[in-house]
């Protein structure tokens, strides 16, 4: 199981424009627990994670795509070979 202190990253960066948050960039998924689940094919558990930082910053995109993505792999993963490398499969 992952850990909810992993969303508080130390690497999440929030860039201010005018005092309020323009937009966050998410370095925060990559170093996290996370990342580790998703190459372990710890779907649900990579996922948590994705969901926990959406919670924090409702407007980060690649979290919203990691967890879809794991949506996605939990009902049909990828092949037993599979490099980490999502391939897309509709548009």
């Amino acid at each position: 199981m992952v850990n909810r202190a992993a969303v508080s990253s130390p690497g999440a960066r929030s860039f201010e424009r005018g005092g309020a948050a323009a937009f966050h960039f998410s370095s925060v998924w990559a170093p996290t627990p996370s990342r580790g689940c998703y190459r372990k094919r710890r779907w649900q558990d990579a996922q948590i994670v994705s969901e926990q930082i959406l919670e924090r910053w409702p407007e980060d995109g690649p979290a919203r795509m990691y967890m879809n993505r794991c949506r996605e792999y939990y009902v049909a993963g990828p092949e037993k070979d599979w490099d980490g490398v999502y391939v897309m499969t509709h548009k």
